[in-house]
């Protein structure tokens, strides 16, 4: 297929997009990429609307919208941010690719989701959209699991219907009102 020849010769080849323009910030004794505002716009506005889709238990938009994602060209750097790697994200975009039926998508877009956490709560960039860290605690067999949206109200993206309501604010990270803390808000933590 022409596109997997693409994604080896684009891997193989040192990943030269992720080389692109590289904004440095410092963290201890090493520089690390950081990603810019557009492109950290570009990566939050396609989770949110995988995030919507799965709450609304709409597969095909949440398949259609990773695979538009990718088909961009887009200049990551290596590192998104100190733990978050750009081959990393892609790995996550081939998962959710890969998954063949709604619920093996969503356990792929809890993986996706723990990384797109950890990236927006380092990242120096916030970007442009709110970010809410949403939590519910009856995933993966109540083990629990986190997502990101930029709206107030659980929308939970690993039950749709059937718990579309289940979970709560756990944290925000970005408001768009001057009126957000970014602190741990347990008020707002709902549970089922």
């Amino acid at each position: 297929m022409r596109s997997s020849f693409f994604w080896k010769t684009f891997l193989s080849a040192g990943s030269l997009l992720l080389a692109a323009p590289i904004l440095l910030f410092a963290h201890g004794d090493h520089a690390h990429g950081e990603i810019g505002r557009k492109e950290l716009n570009a990566l939050y506005s396609t989770y949110l609307e995988i995030q919507n889709a799965l709450s609304k238990d709409d597969l095909k938009t949440a398949q259609q919208t990773g695979r538009v994602f990718l088909k961009e060209p887009h200049k990551f750097p290596a590192e998104l941010s100190h733990s978050v790697k750009s081959k990393d994200i892609l790995e996550d975009f081939k998962i959710l690719n890969r998954a063949k039926d709604i619920k093996a998508y969503r356990k792929a877009f809890q993986g996706f989701s723990g990384r797109m956490v950890m990236l927006m709560s380092e990242a120096e960039n916030a970007g442009d959209a709110p970010v809410l860290i949403y939590h519910c605690p009856m995933v993966d067999g109540n083990k629990g699991a986190d997502w990101l949206q930029s709206t107030d109200g659980v929308e939970n993206p690993y039950f749709g219907a059937s718990m579309f309501a289940c979970g709560g604010l756990k944290k925000t990270l970005h408001a768009k009102d001057e009126g957000a803390d970014g602190k741990s808000d347990a008020a707002h933590e709902g549970h089922h």
